[in-house]
């Protein structure tokens, strides 16, 4: 045998089989499991103890997540801890991808267009135009050319002619379209029968219109679809929302972005369908990706002159999409600090559910009194916990992929973790900065500049419409993420009017609602005049914080984030009323029912840092600001509020008001209200107002009295599950996926899809082999759940995963971990040989055949005794979201027999001990079995038995019973049972302890006895519960020679005589006239081991 060198400390085992006999695990030490969850972190071994724990972190058990039954099977049983590896898409580091890709084909008859694209819904709105008073999402907005025009109605107060109101265009939908087929629209008043389209362009009748999916040969029914939220034809209620039925439904509708109709209606607007050109068709069509985590923006600080410091932001526990819609984090109790000896401030951080109300929160966790000071006890990171725990998948050498831990303080949070930013940490962040704001989401941009015709019509863009005309529809953009207006709730008017002197005055209806915060609002509008009492949730939020695709063309990060729709966040454009300090005064209610959020002010504009200089003020005016105690600024620096117009009612001439010309944008430069030329009121809007950032700048007492209502709302966005989402199997990550096979989505043949390309490592389908994305994220997370410097579990167990190209790579990684028996599950196939698959669902796609499967498997010569096989699958009692339901309602799912096998070790592990055989009437009887796929007579189990294969037998009273114990060693010897196997196992684990406590001992004759001493204790303890019959322990002169000490080595030898279970048992009998006659002997595996005339007593050691 080769000599065995050593590089680093450390204890080393080597088994040595003799002849006919060797080696295993204690009820602490865990099985091991890899598959799919609802939640949790991915890839990232955890060490759960009961079923409930495992549901907290990962989610309760799914039917076609095969890995939540095994565990339910595991708890079921009482075992009693239980690693698990939640599996994602990670892609291939050798550019296999994850994720999916749609592709694109033009069309012949509808050139230019293509063919299985992403298609946007954009549609023309009439703009209320109490909006500019009531919500300011669109008319505050850089992004919608929508400033109301001077001829437009904001004061209904006078006998004046109201004006019409103002349009924009918005996108509305974002449509996969099947290969074979495009999206197109006509008009809603056509009927219902018609399939005579309008190409791209229709015109909506009562916010309707009609959609339909051409081949080119042939149509769909056409659908009538509505834009307005509150129909029961809106278009989410009409079209198809499911992926896995875009196959059947040609169509998914994968993103939509609601708009109340009281705040924009598209009414009888022109709707129309854009499609991607040039490279569009892939760049809109790229979701390939690796899983992503949800997290929210950078939480920012307070303008320190033009300076906004990133802070720090959240993380969710939970990677992939499940957290995308599910939390939102909400900032409180901002304190300015007023010790002069420490200026660092405090905040309350508070994770909500996302749909909740602030009238009504759902508080998941709350973190009081937290601080930017990294010293602190208090300090963020400290509170929350930063620590975050990822497998290296970039990693250029195969042997550097491994778990990596970053981050300082271990997680408290149970949902999020937080990440500061360096700046912080090296205190290279103004001391006094908090957390007033949040960056923008990443942007789904339709052209270079994300704004509107109105906005930039020169913008590039990157979808067309082909009869578009002068609707500029293809420079529409998306609805603002909806951010709280004013923190009152009561009607905006006095009566029926507007009788509005400035931006955000109260009426006399108005109170403070203290329960309001700022920033992210989660409930739809349904009173354009009382936008804060709507209660029902807005689905632009969830559509919005969804992974929108992976290209960076056109999904767009950093300033351009912040600048789309002004999605940038900050307490600093709160304004309120008054242009001075000391017009800050009274109760909470006196300063916050007239404060107004001011979207697309520009608060860090000067050129220098002048806390006095934190006034809200007009786009256009050159009044100086040495009035208010600060230094003159040029025009337009310091803006909130850009490009506010004056509006009069009964005319359009600004001059005949006290302006000093006509032009749109110049700024009415007088305070108050001033009669018009009609009988309407100019509404000029003060000036200058103070922020919510010159108090806190200027007055930290000022600011913590007014503070309660100093908080916000920030969303969580961007998880990505890094699958197809459009297949079923390759979303659950199914055996099907991972397969090589003919008829697996991971083999030359592909399957049928509405994605085009070909089964290659292209990324427009599943890839094959090492390069699909299902067969690759296994592997990585089998490398993980075999390498013995992160995991230690006894067991390992991949549910439904047959393929042997993901089987016989999990064999060799558990035989070089060499801690773990693994539990293989092996490919069925019918009578014809043709592999069978079952699916998400359960359904299986043929009748397994016992001899064809076992045949197959036999020629494979799978040679391990560290992987045991068994048959057939098995349906079980369903454990669903409440195992003590399910078991009384006694629904079923089929498993594969891993699940079976993996209950039988915990049941033998809890009842007796590893060495004891899980098979058998005792501990091979489950009752959660309810059927079985394949009834086994007494020749099936043979020919299983003699291919490795254990049987699970169904027997009478409907008794079903793991019926073998084999291991896939192909020798006979004592370690082609799983009992054995399991032995060693359990030694060596107990062995490896006793040794590691040995390192950097001397290497003397007291050290080899106490290694000696312990060995034997326990070898002796298993000697008495039956797991060995003879042991010797050696470790003395004999093999430890004066090289090996002069070498820093210590050699031990352990010979153990395993117990070996019965399994065959022949009594011979004979039939006479008067009876029936025994021998007085039994037979068992052709050994006399007892006599019958003394009882069992009379057994040596020769005999055995």
């Amino acid at each position: 045998m080769a000599e065995q060198t050593f590089k680093s400390p450390g204890f080393f085992e080597r088994e040595i089989e003799i002849i006919s006999r060797p080696l295993f695990r204690s009820n602490a030490t865990p099985a091991g499991l890899i598959g799919t969850s609802e939640r949790g972190p991915a890839f990232v071994p955890t060490t759960v103890s009961s079923r409930e724990e495992f549901i907290r972190i990962f989610g309760a058990p799914h039917r076609s997540r095969i890995a939540t039954h095994a565990m339910a099977e595991f708890f079921r049983n009482n075992g009693k801890a239980l690693t698990f590896c939640r599996t994602l898409g990670t892609g291939n580091a050798a550019g296999g991808a994850a994720g999916f890709k749609l592709k694109s084909t033009q069309s012949v008859t509808d050139a230019p267009r293509s063919k299985g694209a992403v298609h946007f819904i954009a549609a023309q709105h009439t703009v209320n135009n109490a909006e500019f008073i009531g919500l300011g999402s669109f008319n505050d907005n850089d992004s919608h050319s929508t400033e109301m025009d001077d001829d437009q109605l904001l004061n209904d107060g006078g006998a004046g002619e109201a004006g019409a109101d103002p349009t924009l265009e918005i996108v509305r939908a974002m449509i996969f379209a099947h290969k074979d087929y495009i999206v197109k629209i006509y008009d809603g008043g056509s009927s219902a029968t018609d399939n005579s389209d309008n190409d791209d362009i229709a015109t909506a009748s009562s916010s309707e219109f009609r959609i339909l999916f051409d081949d080119e040969t042939t149509k769909t029914d056409p659908l009538l679809v509505s834009l307005d939220p509150s129909s029961d034809k809106y278009i989410s209620k009409v079209l198809n929302t499911d992926p896995f039925a875009f196959e059947s439904k040609k169509h998914l509708l994968y993103a939509h972005f609601p708009v109340d109709t009281v705040v924009a209606d598209v009414a009888n607007g022109n709707v129309a369908v854009l499609h991607p050109i040039a490279d569009g068709d892939t760049q809109y069509n790229n979701f390939s990706s690796k899983f992503t985590t949800p997290k929210t923006p950078a939480f920012i600080s307070q303008p320190f002159g033009q300076k906004e410091y990133d802070l720090f932001h959240f993380e969710t526990l939970h990677d992939g999409a499940y957290a995308n819609d599910k939390y939102k984090i909400s900032i409180s109790n901002l304190r300015a600090s007023t010790d002069p000896t420490n200026d660092f401030g405090t905040f309350t951080v508070t994770i909500r559910d996302l749909k909740d109300t602030d009238n009504s929160p759902i508080v998941y966790e709350t973190f009081n009194q937290c601080s930017l000071d990294p010293n602190a006890e208090n300090f963020i990171g400290r509170v929350i916990g930063d620590q975050k725990v990822f497998y290296d998948y970039a990693a250029s050498s195969k042997d550097e992929r491994r778990l990596v831990r970053e981050g300082s303080f271990p997680n408290k949070s149970t949902i999020v973790r937080v990440i500061v930013n360096d700046d912080v940490l090296k205190s290279e962040v103004p001391s006094l900065a908090m957390p007033f704001g949040f960056r923008g989401v990443p942007a789904l941009l339709l052209n270079d500049a994300g704004v509107d015709q109105g906005k930039a019509g020169t913008s590039t863009v990157y979808t067309e419409g082909k009869t578009l005309g002068g609707h500029n529809l293809d420079r529409a953009v998306l609805p603002p993420l909806p951010y709280r207006f004013k923190v009152t709730n009561g009607s905006i008017k006095t009566g029926s009017s507007y009788n509005q002197t400035f931006l955000g005055q109260a009426s006399s209806s108005e109170s403070v609602n203290f329960n309001l915060h700022w920033g992210l609002m989660t409930s739809r509008v349904s009173d354009i005049n009382d936008a804060n009492k709507g209660t029902e949730f807005n689905e632009v939020v969830s559509n919005y914080t969804k992974f929108l695709g992976a290209d960076t063309t056109v999904i767009k990060t950093g300033s351009l984030a912040d600048s789309h729709n002004n999605n940038k966040f900050s307490l600093a454009k709160v304004a309120l009323k008054g242009a001075a300090l000391s017009d800050v005064s009274g109760t909470v209610n006196d300063v916050f029912k007239d404060a107004a959020y001011v979207r697309n002010a520009d608060v860090g504009n000067s050129k220098t840092y002048d806390a006095s200089q934190h006034l809200v003020k007009m786009s256009g005016t050159n009044d100086p600001f040495s009035g208010e105690g600060a230094s003159d600024v040029a025009s337009d620096s310091l803006v909130i509020g850009v490009q506010y117009k004056i509006k009069t009612v009964g005319t359009g001439n600004f001059v005949d008001v006290g302006a000093s010309s006509n032009e749109v944008g110049v700024i009415f430069t007088a305070t108050g209200t001033t009669t018009g030329q009609g009988d309407g009121l100019a509404i000029p809007h003060n000036n200058r107002r103070v922020s919510l950032a010159k108090v806190l700048a200027e007055d930290p007492v000022k600011f913590n009295k007014y503070s309660t209502m100093a908080k916000f709302t920030a969303p969580i966005h961007g998880g990505f599950d890094g699958v197809n989402i459009l297949d079923r199997d390759s979303y659950y990550m199914t055996d099907r996926s991972a397969s090589t096979e003919p008829g697996g989505k991971a083999g030359d043949g592909g399957f049928t899809s509405g994605l085009s390309g070909t089964s290659d490592a292209t990324g427009f389908m599943q890839g094959t082999e090492d390069n699909n994305n299902i067969v690759a994220s296994f592997k990585n997370a089998i490398r993980i759940m075999t390498d013995d410097m992160v995991v230690n579990h006894n067991i390992l167990v991949i549910p439904n995963i047959r393929d042997s190209f993901v089987t016989d790579f999990a064999k060799r990684k558990v035989e070089d971990y060499g801690k773990a028996i693994y539990l293989m599950d092996i490919p069925q196939y019918t009578a014809d040989s043709v592999r069978i698959f079952v699916d998400s669902r359960g359904i299986e796609s043929g009748r397994p055949d016992v001899d064809t499967t076992s045949s197959l498997f036999d020629i494979r010569e799978v040679n391990s005794s560290y992987s045991a096989v068994y048959f057939p699958d098995v349906k079980v009692l369903d454990s669903g979201d409440d195992d003590e339901a399910a078991v009384n309602s006694r629904r079923t799912i089929k498993v594969p027999p891993s699940v079976i096998a993996l209950g039988a070790l915990a049941k033998t592990d809890d009842e007796t001990q590893p060495w004891f055989a899980p098979a058998g009437f005792s501990r091979g009887a489950l009752n959660t079995i309810s059927s079985i796929d394949v009834r086994l007579n007494a020749e099936d189990r043979d020919t299983l038995y003699d291919a490795r294969i254990n049987p699970i037998a169904n027997f009478p009273n409907k008794q079903f019973v793991i019926f073998g114990q084999k291991t896939t060693q192909l020798a006979r010897t004592a370690l082609d049972r799983v009992n054995v196997r399991r032995l060693v196992l359990e030694v060596k684990r107990r062995i490896e302890l006793i040794a590691q406590g040995l390192l950097f001992e001397q290497n003397n004759s007291r050290t080899r006895s106490s290694f000696v001493e312990s060995s034997t204790a326990q070898l002796a303890s298993i000697q008495i519960n039956q797991g060995i019959e003879d042991f010797r322990v050696i470790m003395d002169d004999s093999n430890n020679t004066a090289e090996d000490v002069d070498n820093n080595r210590l050699n031990g030898k352990i010979i153990i005589v395993p117990t070996r279970a019965v399994e065959f048992i022949a009594i011979d009998f004979v039939i006479t006239n008067s009876g029936v006659e025994f021998p007085w002997y039994i037979d068992i595996n052709n050994k006399i081991i007892g006599d019958l005339r003394y009882g069992w007593t009379r057994l040596s050691k020769s005999n055995s």
